[in-house]
């Protein structure tokens, strides 16, 4: 079994001039030698070297890492997908939807017949409204309990936490396969984001900002479904920002976010977007 370790932090200089601190890793055996790089490159490496077992096929960031998670997402999206529909079979939400539809004032919008709002809204009802504290998606999961051993059990716990975000996209990696790198706005740190629609849809009409109930592979992120695309710099993306530093300000002190929080949050951001009409202009593509 290979193991890695690293030293204390050394003076790296860039072009002569200090530029921070990095660390040293080393790979036992021998599978190259000690190096310095700086403490991002340094996590992402371990990381990777964790995930594969001490295998190198590819190095991170290069195309065929993206093509293998484009692959990754399109199982991804096949399972959830499988997974939801037959969730729903075993037990029904239609009135969690329809109550939950009225806590964001879905049936007085105007827009209420497209057909993102209505997929949004729904993501709401299943992962995050909160009938005696507790979500649909819980209830499910203590009234089914996932007890099978078909090494899924990964997926059926990043589903079962699944929460709402806002991302800003940094870069498009790879437009055909729907990889980007985000910054989340929450945790403030970068994550690989992929999303096919959305990626062929900012390409065209760059909107900066998703806000998305999404699914944390260990990987990158997905959406459950459907985003609420919004430009940041507008009246409206501004006053959503402002509600997402209202609610995970906590974040800074190093404290997670409660259920009851992010519940809330949620709530008033899809709400306000909601009452906007933000959604008023997109498909399921995003932009009609």
């Amino acid at each position: 079994m290979a193991r890695s370790s690293f030293s204390s932090a050394k003076e790296v200089c860039v072009n002569g001039k200090l530029d921070g601190e990095a660390l040293s890793l080393k790979i036992w055996p021998q599978k190259e030698s000690e190096t310095l790089m700086l403490a991002d490159d340094f996590y992402k490496k371990l990381a990777f070297f964790q995930k594969e077992h001490c295998k190198i096929h590819y190095p991170p960031d290069s195309q065929e890492y993206y093509q293998r998670m484009g692959n990754d997402y399109l199982g991804w999206r096949a399972y959830l997908e499988g997974m939801m529909g037959e969730m729903l079979r075993k037990f029904p939400a239609t009135s969690i939807i329809t109550q939950a539809s009225r806590q964001l004032n879905y049936f007085h919008s105007f827009y209420r017949n497209n057909a993102t709002e209505k997929a949004v809204a729904e993501d709401y009802a299943l992962f995050h409204y909160r009938e005696d504290r507790t979500s649909w998606i819980e209830t499910y999961f203590k009234k089914y309990p996932d007890n099978s051993k078909d090494g899924k059990q990964h997926i059926t716990k990043a589903i079962k936490n699944a929460y709402f975000t806002g991302l800003k996209v940094l870069d498009v990696l790879n437009e055909d396969l729907g990889v980007m790198r985000v910054y989340y706005l929450v945790y403030q740190r970068d994550y690989f984001f992929v999303d096919q629609a959305f990626c062929h849809s900012f390409s065209r009409n760059p909107c900066f900002m998703m806000m998305s109930t999404v699914i944390d592979t260990g990987t990158f992120l997905f959406t459950t479904g459907a985003g609420i695309p919004i430009q940041p710099d507008t009246k409206q993306g501004k006053i959503i920002i402002a509600l997402l530093k209202k609610y995970t300000k906590e974040h800074s002190a190093g404290k997670p976010l409660t259920k009851a929080v992010s519940f809330k949050c949620t709530t008033e951001v899809i709400k306000y977007c909601f009452n906007e009409g933000l959604l008023s202009r997109h498909t399921l593509n995003y932009f009609s």
